[in-house]
């Protein structure tokens, strides 16, 4: 029923129920974000209740943002606008992305291992597949350090007793910690690029 209500009926009560979509469960703000403070209203929440607000007033604007609303990317929107599918993606997403790769490959050779060594062997003669499975402990590290990091964000956000000035130092140093990590990743990511061509070539 919601979904054909005007556009603009649809806005108030996506705000009301808090809900992205009509009958939804994605919300538009989280708890913590209330304690958060905005970039141009006084917290997170309210920023966020604006910012989808004007999205859905001005759907295109959608492209220049990610799923939280929290980035503007504009690489990415151009990418988008443009219809350029390869755009390069953020250092969070490529982490992720290696780290299921690796993931997958170091279960497949552990099932292969149990069955067939010579499966195996074979398996790991890919130097794709072999370098993915030499960063794999790495990886794994780096992406529960960044599990970590988020979680001390979500505790910090709510945590009970903090003044203003004590929770924004807090959300700072972790927000900062998040950023060091993630060129640690795109780091971790140039070595194991490197490490797959010296394997390609004999090396």
């Amino acid at each position: 029923m919601a979904g054909n209500l005007r556009p603009d009926a649809q806005i108030i009560a996506a705000l009301l129920s808090n809900r992205q979509y009509p009958g939804g469960t994605k919300e538009i703000w989280k708890a913590e974000d209330a304690n958060l403070p905005g970039r141009v209203l006084p917290n997170r929440k309210l920023d966020k209740l604006a910012l989808f607000a004007v999205v859905k007033a001005f759907p295109a604007i959608n492209r220049f943002l990610d799923s939280s609303y929290d980035n503007v990317d504009l690489s990415t929107g151009a990418g988008r606008v443009l219809g350029i599918t390869n755009y390069k993606a953020g250092a969070e997403e490529r982490l992720k992305a290696k780290v299921a790769r690796a993931t997958g490959y170091s279960e497949t050779l552990s099932a292969l291992a149990a069955k067939d060594e010579g499966a195996a062997e074979k398996f790991v003669a890919d130097p794709n597949k072999a370098a993915y499975l030499m960063f794999n402990i790495d990886l794994s590290e780096m992406s529960k350090d960044l599990h970590d990091i988020d979680k001390q964000r979500g505790e910090v956000a709510l945590a009970p007793g903090l003044s203003s000035t004590q929770r924004k130092d807090a959300l700072q140093s972790l927000t900062e910690a998040r950023r060091q990590l993630l060129t640690s990743a795109d780091a971790l990511d140039d070595a194991l690029t490197a490490v797959k061509l010296r394997m390609r070539e004999g090396r």
